[in-house]
């Protein structure tokens, strides 16, 4: 499951977009039921470069270090593919204000989702070369 690695053998790192634009959606033709529910989320849509500047984007304005709320990360993701986040029922909201997304240690509030959960998960599932997931991770 998940993005591990991208197709490009370019080793230069990417550069971040003017402007965000979502990624096509993947094929889930011959995916089994959890493959297709992970290719459903925005994540596969995005690249992972974008989505840890991103992640840092939405971090800052929540205010609160290593928490990302919902809003925050609306305001930072604004395509179509994200536009769930803007519905506190949907399946990515609930998800991402799952207990996975709390850090017990730290206590991450209700309404917060940990950062640092927020980008593993990122590296697992969004897009992008072997450079920019390494470039990401260290």
């Amino acid at each position: 499951m998940g993005v591990c690695c991208g197709t490009g053998n370019d080793s230069r790192p990417s550069k971040m977009p003017m402007t965000m634009v979502d990624l096509s959606p993947p094929l889930t033709v011959g995916c089994n039921k959890i493959e297709a529910f992970e290719k459903s989320l925005p994540f596969y849509r995005t690249e992972i470069h974008v989505m840890f500047a991103k992640i840092s984007e939405a971090e800052e304005k929540t205010g609160i270090d290593g928490c990302v709320t919902l809003q925050a990360l609306r305001d930072a993701l604004p395509t179509q593919a994200w536009a769930p986040l803007g519905d506190g029922s949907s399946t990515l909201a609930k998800l991402l204000l799952s207990d996975a997304f709390k850090n017990e240690k730290n206590g991450t509030a209700p309404d917060c989702i940990d950062a640092d959960y927020l980008r593993c998960f990122a590296l697992l599932h969004c897009v992008g070369k072997p450079v920019d997931k390494a470039h990401a991770l260290y």
